[in-house]
């Protein structure tokens, strides 16, 4: 499993929220929420859970951000 980085980007927008606004719920600079959601710095499971809760996610229910990485068999 990986996470699903566009999955985080869709759910925030679709709540409407800036980078920036995303960030400050999480007492992060925008730089540091912008480079985790861009995927330019791996987010942790606690990252993670701190993202679903600032999504209003409950945080045992962050397994909506995951995506299959292993290929399906045909």
């Amino acid at each position: 499993m990986s996470v699903n980085l566009k999955r985080i980007k869709g759910e925030r927008t679709a709540q409407g929220l800036t980078q920036r606004e995303m960030a400050t719920r999480l007492g992060w600079t925008r730089g540091m929420y912008a480079k985790r959601e861009a995927g330019f710095v791996q987010l942790g499971a606690d990252d993670l859970a701190k993202i679903a809760e600032a999504l209003g996610y409950d945080p045992d229910k962050i397994g909506i951000f995951f995506k299959p990485s292993v290929p399906k068999r045909d």
